[in-house]
């Protein structure tokens, strides 16, 4: 008897298992998976192609990676106790990219700021802020338009769709800068003023401007000197450099004070023609002064009397406003001397005996304009009376037999002041004419120096 066996079939019956592949972002745990048939009792995987000892058992294997990495699976068949063919799966790490950010930096309103971002390994950008507006490519971008207070997440996203964020907090865009500390100035009528400013240490420098709102200033620096024709508002911002910001802007006045405005009458001699007084119109004045400490000065409002002045004083008279200001004028001394002014006929007198030449004389007539009850004296010739009285016509004579005698000169002498005087110079006719029809002939020469 006999029999005929049939040989087995020792060829492993499992095949190698279905592998899903995994992937991440950066450095980490991938998660790798796999299915296999009815003869995969169980997944094992392995480092590589050929090493024994499985780095783990069972459908799904998970590992912590650095780097991009290729695992390998088999299927184990129990019935058999036997492997299938290795399969290959990558676990992929994608290179996450990178980004910064620069400083805030607010905007000229101070109510948004903008944030610029570099970037490497990215191809755009994005932020939680959904109002921002963002601008460039490659490996820069700015973010614009985010209100002030409002901290954002920016996110830089990889072709792969790896993300890196950073968290921007909101500056304090409030301008650090106060309003500087201004100082007024003034001046009487038209003219340059001088306006100074001051500031905190976080004023760079002041900034001067003709109103509130201009952006362009007039002048740049402490102390802003300029040209006036009426009282003006300045305004002045302190500008703070590390925050490129000005301050609210403070208002100083520079103020043109009115001039007041002053006249003088033609001065006047007192009575004893030892002093004289002037009278002066003002307007916008409040007092008036002189240089001449003895005047008296009386009157108000817009008209004022100066007396007292000695003759040959020349004075300078002040009109004051309320704010100090001034306007003068200068006056002359007049000559109050009456005696300045003579007119003085002379003539001859034929005497009692109008044949007889003899007794002839020269007479002459001074009417001198003068202080009331003042009085004047001849000297340096023979003349009766010696003493005339101002505001009266008063005939002086010379002696008998003063025709023919020689030109006869006469000093006149202001009995109140020696220094005002006259010199009368009666020139000799050599006789009298015979053919008068009266005693006396009117043509009689007087000179006077």
């Amino acid at each position: 008897m006999s029999l005929v066996e049939t040989s087995p079939n020792c060829a492993c019956e499992a095949t190698a298992p279905m592998l899903v592949a995994g992937e991440r972002c950066g450095s980490g745990e991938i998660t790798l998976t796999g299915s296999g048939d009815a003869n995969c009792s169980e997944i094992r995987w392995y480092a590589d192609g050929t090493s024994t000892t499985p780095l783990f058992v069972g459908s799904s294997y998970t590992e912590s990676y650095t780097s991009t990495t290729t695992v390998y699976a088999a299927c184990y068949y129990s019935v058999q106790d036997c492997e299938s063919a290795r399969a290959m799966v990558t676990a992929t790490i994608n290179p996450l990219p990178n980004i910064d950010s620069t400083t805030p930096s607010c905007a000229a309103d101070n109510m948004s700021y903008t944030i610029v971002v570099t970037t490497s390994g990215a191809t755009s950008v994005t932020t939680d802020y959904a109002g921002a507006s963002i601008t460039g490519s490659g490996i820069s971008y700015t973010i614009s338009g985010i209100p002030v207070g409002t901290d954002v997440e920016i996110t830089a996203i990889s072709s792969g769709g790896c993300e890196m964020s950073l968290i921007e907090t909101s500056p304090n865009c409030a301008c650090e800068a106060t309003a500087p500390m201004l100082v007024a100035g003034e001046r009487c009528g038209s003219g340059e003023i001088t306006l100074t400013g001051s500031g905190d240490a976080n004023c760079s420098e002041i900034r001067w401007y003709a109103d509130g709102t201009s952006t362009t200033p007039l002048f740049v620096g402490s102390s802003y000197t300029e040209s006036y024709t009426s009282t003006t508002t300045v305004y002045a911002a302190c500008y703070y450099s590390v925050q490129d910001c000005e301050s609210a802007r403070a208002m100083v006045t520079a103020t043109i004070n009115p001039l007041p405005n002053i006249d003088s009458t033609t001065p006047s001699c007192a009575a004893d023609n030892m002093s004289y007084t002037i009278v002066v119109t003002t307007s916008g004045a409040t007092s008036v002064t002189t240089d001449y400490a003895g005047a008296s000065i009386t009157g108000s409002g817009n008209s004022y009397t100066i007396s007292g002045i000695p003759i040959g004083t020349d004075v300078e008279i002040t009109a004051i406003s309320s704010e100090g200001c001034e306007d003068l004028v200068n006056v002359s001394s007049p000559n109050c001397c009456p005696l300045e002014s003579i007119d003085v006929p002379a003539f001859c007198n034929r005497g009692a005996n109008l044949t007889d030449q003899s007794d002839d004389f020269l007479q002459f007539a001074l009417n001198l304009d003068g202080p009331t009850g003042g009085s004047y004296t001849l000297t340096g010739a023979s003349v009766t009376p010696l003493v005339g009285q101002y505001n009266t016509t008063v005939l002086f004579s010379l002696p008998v037999g003063s025709p023919g005698a020689g030109d006869v000169s006469i000093s006149i002498t202001d009995d109140n002041d020696a220094s005002c005087n006259a010199v009368l110079t009666i020139i000799d006719p050599g006789v009298c004419p015979t053919d008068c029809p009266s005693s006396n002939c009117f043509d009689i020469k007087v000179t006077k120096n």
